[in-house]
């Protein structure tokens, strides 16, 4: 009889969506692969068919398993390319964050100026308000 050997889906995962099935197959027994003593004596040609058998089977398996890691190697790639875009997407976008803190910086200065310059406009006219306040009273 064969013995099972299956993979569990944490050993041929590399991520949890890479690959979805569980790779299972059968492995050969020395049986199956060069028969039984009293086989082999009755005929040989059987003892070749199943040991042929048997290493389809293995070959199945590897070509799975094989079929499996391109698939893993092939979505890891995208994922590099999808992250070197992230990473480029993200450096514009500090480059755009810098500039908008400068400008910012720019404008909060201008609103300070001309903040200062109102207030120094109207402290002028209330002074000159107050002056011809003072001397029309001594004059009167």
């Amino acid at each position: 009889m064969a013995e099972i050997l299956e993979f569990p889906a944490y050993k041929t995962r590399i991520s949890h969506h890479c690959v979805s099935i569980w790779c299972s197959f059968t492995l050969p027994t020395q049986d199956d692969l060069f028969g039984d003593a009293e086989d082999s004596d009755d005929d040989p040609l059987l003892d070749t068919d199943r040991s042929m058998s048997g290493m389809n089977r293995v070959q199945r398996g590897v070509d799975s398993v094989v079929d499996v890691m391109k698939d893993n190697i092939g979505k890891v790639l995208d994922r590099g390319d999808r992250l070197e875009q992230i990473e480029e997407r993200s450096e514009g976008l500090m480059e755009g964050a810098e500039a908008f803190r400068s400008g910012s910086n720019r404008v909060r200065r201008q609103m300070w100026w001309q903040k200062i310059r109102l207030q120094f406009l109207i402290g002028g006219v209330v002074a000159v308000f107050v002056l011809f306040f003072i001397v029309w009273c001594f004059v009167l």
